[in-house]
């Protein structure tokens, strides 16, 4: 009787595990997804410069994210926002707040480091590094493949007629 306990039990699980992978799919890619969208906006009418990280301070030490309707909740988590200074040809000097599109970035910035910066030739303050639209690309991918795996765990378990 307990051998058949322990066999519900992992049956069980399937959907247990499906419902988490697919609810860590989404955190991934819906922070990933308007990253990309706001790149894009960018990426169709801008020019790159050469900025310089001016500081690498917390998420945490900023009254920000206290108003957590206004931020994801990869800005909460992400303990690094590295704020980089960039100059726009003929403009003054802007500052980027980046902010990695998920809390398992491990993309590290450096103080004083120089990064390339994507600006909007129309709205300069509009802005995103260059290393960063790779890497949420990666999280996007990522987030959907986490999402369309648990679906497939669902399915199996459907298929195998498992109980819920």
């Amino acid at each position: 009787m307990l051998h058949l306990l322990d066999l519900a039990e992992r049956i069980i699980m399937i959907y247990g595990i499906a419902m988490l992978l697919f609810f860590l799919g989404l955190v991934v890619v819906i922070p990933a997804l308007r990253k990309i969208l706001y790149m894009s906006s960018v990426r169709k009418h801008s020019k790159t410069t050469i900025g310089s990280v001016a500081s690498r301070k917390s998420a945490m030490n900023t009254a920000g994210w206290l108003t957590l309707s206004m931020v994801s909740a990869s800005e909460v988590v992400n303990h690094e926002r590295p704020l980089v200074i960039y100059q726009p040809p003929h403009e003054k000097e802007m500052s980027l707040d980046v902010i990695p599109s998920n809390f398992l970035s491990g993309r590290k910035y450096k103080l004083g480091e120089p990064v390339e910066v994507a600006y909007d030739l129309d709205e300069p303050w509009r802005a995103y590094l260059i290393r960063e639209w790779a890497a949420t690309w990666r999280d996007f991918w990522l987030g959907s493949a986490l999402s369309i795996f648990s679906l497939f765990l669902w399915i199996v378990g459907r298929v195998y007629d498992m109980p819920f």
